[in-house]
């Protein structure tokens, strides 16, 4: 029998520099005086990078506000795609789109959450 698993690895950006609001509850911050906190259903806006080029025209598939292309000289091209998901399904589908496409992910990130649908 052979089960094949789909592992999402993800490099964690600079911890202590994501908002208050974007971090966990759990996390070992406890102390952090957060009144909110992000569950697997809160709607969400995320930053997502990518090895490669992935072109504006899949927005609309991903659900995503913007995509850009950030490119140096001898360097693989970077795509960050920014949007806002309604929950992590959402999220977790975009990324399943994104990893069938191909493109390396490098890092996912919430840099906002959307505060009347909090719990």
């Amino acid at each position: 029998m052979v089960i094949s698993l789909n592992v999402y690895v993800c490099r964690v950006v600079d911890w202590d520099a994501l908002p208050p609001r974007c971090k966990l509850a759990g996390d070992g911050m406890e102390s952090m005086p957060t009144p909110k906190a992000l569950t697997i259903d809160s709607a969400a806006r995320y930053e997502i990078r990518l090895q490669g080029f992935l072109g504006p025209g899949w927005a609309d598939r991903l659900d995503a506000a913007s995509i850009q292309v950030e490119s140096q000289p001898g360097a693989a091209p970077i795509t960050v795609v920014t949007g806002a998901f309604q929950d992590q399904a959402a999220l977790a589908g975009a990324l399943n789109l994104l990893y069938d496409l191909g493109l390396p992910l490098l890092s996912v990130a919430c840099i906002d959450i959307e505060p009347d649908k909090l719990v």
